[in-house]
């Protein structure tokens, strides 16, 4: 629907009238498979990596060292989950005329493409964009993660007073 002039309701009607219900559910298989992927990855490696720091007895130390856990811990999640991003933006690409690619053979494709270039590492670093937008994950993850520990602490002071 790039480029028209509709509003939110008139897109949602012609979506509707051109394909039932189909693209409604347009990119959702690789889109559930980044997102299980990212959190299982992201909350074992946060529960570990918090979990490692919590021995620390200086608490600004453990502060700084517990936002490095989760920092790492979101950098590494969207890396391992950026291949599926990847297939949900060609799902995404294919024209609603033709066939839409299966998760598998888009990820076979990636694989083949990297091991072509020579350098997959790097290959797979450009064509999965993982840079400042990754950092931007993980800080952000980490940022919040503090911000919801922190909340967390102060709410249950209170309580602990009171009995």
């Amino acid at each position: 629907m790039w480029g028209t002039v509709h509003n939110y309701q008139e897109t949602i009607v012609e979506m509707w009238q051109q394909g039932g219900v189909r693209p409604f559910f347009h990119g959702i298989v690789p889109t559930l498979w980044r997102d299980c992927l990212w959190t299982t990855v992201f909350s074992s490696l946060r529960y570990h990596g918090t979990a490692r720091c919590r021995d620390i007895e200086d608490a600004s130390l453990r502060s700084s060292a517990e936002f490095i856990a989760v920092t790492v811990s979101g950098a590494v999640a969207t890396s391992m989950s950026s291949p599926f991003n990847y297939v949900r933006n060609v799902v995404y690409a294919t024209s609603h005329d033709a066939p839409t690619p299966s998760t598998w053979r888009c990820l076979e494709q990636l694989l083949r493409d990297a091991r072509a270039s020579g350098i997959p590492m790097a290959f797979l670093r450009r064509r999965l964009m993982i840079g400042w937008g990754t950092a931007r994950v993980a800080v952000g993850m980490a940022v919040a993660s503090h911000i919801y520990e922190t909340t967390k602490a102060t709410l249950s002071k209170p309580q602990a007073q009171a009995q």
